[in-house]
């Protein structure tokens, strides 16, 4: 299993299981330009294969991104938060 942690003061990050894919609900706790361009090149990057629905972001208002990951896409996704400095560590456990 593949874990991560993260600067708890700056996002709340949360996961649910679906049938093949992973939720994530990412809150910042305050307005971050820096987060909005990092999902910004998440999303270019993702979009940029062949895969149409790998990774889905959708943005709410108040620093609320939904993320929708594909289950064989779930490692290159967190890799890419760790790549992005959104979360300081990464492990298998």
């Amino acid at each position: 299993m593949l874990t991560y942690e993260y600067d708890r003061s700056r996002f709340t990050i949360t996961e649910s299981k679906q049938e093949r894919d992973v939720e994530i609900h990412f809150h910042c706790h305050q307005e971050e330009a820096s987060v909005h361009q990092a999902f910004h090149r998440m999303r270019q990057y993702f979009d940029g294969n062949n895969e149409i629905t790998d990774v889905l972001l959708y943005a709410h208002a108040h620093e609320e991104y939904h993320w929708i990951v594909r289950d064989d896409f779930y490692v290159e996704f967190v890799m890419s938060l760790f790549k992005h400095k959104l979360i300081t560590s990464v492990a298998w456990s």
